[in-house]
């Protein structure tokens, strides 16, 4: 089933495996700072994921909030580039 990304942080299946897999991966793959964040490695024009994509850790990464938030306006910035409007 595919549903809106910004949904699936919303289910309780998300936030206990999220504990989870921080309290296992403890630094930010990019900076080396503690992570307190999961970025999901897909290509930023996703809009719609799936439940095998959402919860398949291979596509999970250990990040701080700050790497994550540059990631995430990077991501912002090309589909904007590419006339995507979310």
């Amino acid at each position: 089933m595919l549903i809106p990304r910004s949904r699936y942080y919303e289910l309780k299946e998300w936030k206990e495996q999220r504990k989870e897999f921080l309290g296992i991966n403890t630094t930010c793959e990019i900076c080396g700072a503690k992570a307190t964040e999961i970025h999901h490695d897909f290509d930023y024009n996703y809009y719609y994921w799936n439940d095998i994509d959402f919860f398949n850790k291979n596509y999970w990464i250990p990040i701080c909030k700050s790497c994550h938030s540059r990631i995430t306006m990077d991501n912002k910035r090309l589909r904007k580039q590419d006339g995507l409007d979310y």
